[in-house]
């Protein structure tokens, strides 16, 4: 009892300091959570977009792959109609925005390869004359860019400059 009583201080002075201790990881371990939820909720944000644009193309399957139709990118026109091409053009333009979307959700690179896939099917698109004369790419951004033209290489320049 004598050596409780003559190292109190010390005894207190080390409970101080642990309940300090473990204050600052209760408070780290809080700080960590919060973001993690939000890198949670980030990335069922994105998982949402894209069922929400899965049940479009399961809906549209022609826009979605557009190889099931004839499509005239120099007479724009859609299976041989115009209006069909701008509901395709438009079409194109939702998937572009969902999938800026999920890139400033996620940050997971897993994306990266899932959307190059769904603008494969529109490569021809991409590569056709009035996608580079209509001045949309310079409407997308960077990382939207960048898979753009992995598919028509000759827009980097636009991407560039």
């Amino acid at each position: 009892m004598t050596w409780l009583w003559e190292n109190s201080q010390k005894l207190g002075e080390l409970g101080t300091a642990s309940g300090f201790l473990l204050t600052i990881f209760v408070v780290g371990l809080g700080i960590w959570q919060y973001f993690r939820s939000i890198e949670i909720d980030h990335e069922a944000s994105a998982k949402a977009l894209y069922a929400e644009y899965q049940v479009l193309a399961f809906e549209n399957p022609e826009m979605a792959n557009p190889s099931l139709s004839s499509v005239d990118y120099d007479a724009l026109t859609f299976d041989g109609d115009r209006l069909k091409f701008e509901k395709y053009e438009w079409f194109v333009s939702y998937m572009e925005t969902m999938a800026e979307e999920i890139f400033a959700l996620s940050k997971q690179r897993d994306w990266y390869y899932t959307l190059l896939e769904q603008l494969r099917y529109h490569q021809a698109y991409f590569s056709s004359a009035h996608y580079e004369a209509s001045g949309y790419f310079r409407n997308v951004t960077p990382q939207i860019g960048e898979l753009i033209t992995q598919l028509n290489p000759n827009l980097r320049k636009s991407l560039n400059g």
